[in-house]
């Protein structure tokens, strides 16, 4: 097994390390570096492949001593070297891998030079291949890039499927490959087929001559129907390819997979862990897949970032879920947006598609672009401790010097009470801002606007739109009030005794009611002021009924923002979201 990878001076690293163990599975956004790993696990395969035919001698090298040394061409790697350095510079690149066993196989390399590889060991001199090979003992399965299969597999020599079995060609002799397997090998593949695929029957490939040609087929049966391969969609095709690479495994096997989930459902890419974790002693697999994630033991997460000196492992399962419950589980494409932006926004609820809606009518190109700063769901006030667990989470597991900014619904809550709250979360650096109103549906009840996408959808039907005047509206907009008063006002109630006796529980709960009383009067006599009070989403529920009763139409929240405005917007709501806008547009 190998222990530990240090990588000096190659591809997006100038300085990097990551300590490996049975299960690695790299995490990262894009360009973090986690191909670049693999990669350098290509390059040592490599070498190994082209060790086979070639001649060892001695030289010494600087800060080593005198070793064993093979020269290997660019020709023997798997990609073009020229662009393989650090920021493409000229300068020496070294990759060392350090065994269990403490040997130490190491590549140097320069642009347009032979690389020099070599192991440092206790064994003595390793001055044969067979020598090199039981110093470091691995056998590294890297599974290539997957493509479709052919759609006429002409039957190929030994020697053909030896040298494509394991390279990007693999897809060409697939057929071939289990065409030479015996009956056993052939039913415990296809097995695994068919666990993943239950109304599947898989039947071993036979040859086919056609004049002076031969070719492979593969059939399967599903639904009492016979079917080639080459018929079945690519996730199918992709899954054969897999499932005959992991039958590559042996005691010292090391798989390398990158970003199985391209190819998998959900699904298989759970059931593919599953299936690694049974076969390798040793698995890296570079992934951005919550699936596979959530799949993952918690101390296999392994955190790429090229922005320091080493990976970074999930130490605990209380790390892993104070990450992947807030990012990973339920907002997978936002964990990049958030390690490349550095900034995320917390919300309540659906919030999200109702702020980038109207940051885009607002004209606030940072916040609208969903591909900048992501915004993720977290909860409610009593939720508040899972956005300073996740601030400390990422700071100091996956080193991003995250910066949060939380909306919450203001609710049924009293002035007190989100004053306490506000208070204490600043002492968490962390930016939060509490809605003016019950909740953020709340601020599209615009009655001027309301009437105009009223008016919009009446013409739409073709109906006469003077049967519905604003008075019509204010008429419906207080029974709507009406309806949803006596919950309002009670929840508001109930919260103001339950808080301010928390802080001082002498107080007279009757003078605290009288308070109260006098208020939600007060309040109720404007139906501005009672329209913020009632939620908001119910409010829209029950105005759309009635709306529907009388005039059969209704209006959706996105209806009623394509006809909002600056002018009409409730002031306080507006500058919540310039300064959300202004939150992503920060730089670095």
């Amino acid at each position: 097994m190998i222990e530990n990878i240090k990588l000096s001076n190659f591809r997006k690293f100038q300085h990097y390390s990551i300590r490996l163990r049975p299960g690695n599975i790299l995490v990262g956004p894009n360009n973090a570096g986690k191909s670049s790993i693999l990669d350098s696990i290509k390059i040592l395969d490599s070498c190994f492949k082209y060790i086979k035919n070639s001649r060892i001698r001695q030289i010494s090298i600087p800060g080593k001593g005198v070793l064993d040394v093979f020269d290997i061409p660019e020709s023997a790697f798997p990609f073009d070297m020229a662009n393989a350095t650090y920021n493409c510079s000229d300068d020496l690149a070294v990759i060392e891998f350090r065994h269990q066993n403490k040997s130490i196989a190491s590549i140097h390399f320069q642009p347009g030079q032979t690389a020099k590889f070599f192991i440092e060991s206790d064994n003595g001199r390793l001055n044969s291949v067979a020598k090199f090979r039981t110093a470091f003992p691995v056998d590294l399965v890297i599974i290539p890039t997957l493509s479709p299969l052919e759609s006429e597999e002409a039957y190929v020599t030994d020697e053909t499927v030896r040298r494509n079995a394991s390279n990007r060609l693999a897809s060409r002799v697939l057929r071939n490959i289990w065409y030479r397997r015996n009956e056993s090998e052939f039913a415990e593949f296809a097995k695994s087929v068919e666990d993943a695929w239950p109304e599947v029957r898989l039947r071993k490939p036979e040859l086919d001559h056609a004049g002076d040609k031969s070719y492979i087929r593969m059939y399967f049966e599903e639904k009492r129907i016979l079917r080639e391969v080459n018929w079945a969609g690519f996730g199918f095709q992709a899954w054969l390819q897999i499932q005959t690479h992991l039958r590559r495994s042996g005691q010292n096997s090391i798989l390398v997979i990158d970003e199985p989930d391209v190819y998998l459902h959900p699904d298989l890419q759970k059931k593919l862990v599953s299936d690694i974790r049974k076969t390798f002693p040793q698995y890296i697999i570079a992934t951005h897949a919550v699936e596979i994630i959530n799949e993952a033991e918690a101390s296999e997460i392994v955190a790429v970032n090229n922005n320091y000196q080493q990976a970074r492992r999930i130490r605990s399962d209380a790390d892993y879920r104070s990450i992947f419950r807030y990012i990973g589980s339920g907002e997978n494409a936002a964990f990049a947006r958030l390690a490349k932006s550095k900034r995320v926004i917390f919300v309540e609820g659906e919030d999200e598609k109702y702020i980038r809606k109207l940051a885009t009518k607002l004209k606030m190109s940072h916040l609208a672009d969903p591909q900048n700063v992501p915004i993720v769901r977290l909860g409610g006030f009593s939720e508040w401790k899972r956005a300073t667990a996740t601030a400390w989470s990422i700071r100091n597991i996956m080193d991003i010097d995250i910066q949060i900014t939380c909306i919450f619904d203001r609710d049924y809550r009293c002035d007190e009470e989100v004053q306490k709250f506000l208070a204490e979360i600043e002492e968490k650096e962390i930016k939060c801002f509490v809605l003016s109103k019950k909740e953020i549906e709340n601020f599209f009840l615009v009655p001027e606007v309301m009437h105009r996408a009223v008016l919009s959808r009446i013409r739409a039907r073709q109906a006469d739109p003077d049967f519905f005047s604003e008075a019509a509206l204010i008429q419906l907009l207080e029974a709507v009030i009406a309806d949803l008063w006596d919950k309002a006002s009670s929840q508001i109630s109930a919260h103001r005794i339950s808080h301010i006796k928390s802080v001082n529980p002498k107080l007279d709960i009757s003078n605290i009611i009288t308070e109260n009383n006098t208020a939600l009067s007060n309040a109720r006599k404007s139906m501005l002021k009672s329209l913020s009070l009632v939620s908001g989403k119910e409010a829209l529920t029950v105005f759309n009924q009635k709306l529907r009763d009388s005039f059969s139409v209704n209006i959706t929240e996105f209806q009623i923002i394509d006809l909002i405005d600056e002018r009409v917007i409730d002031r306080d709501f507006l500058s919540i979201m310039q300064n959300l806008n202004k939150f992503c547009a920060l730089k670095d």
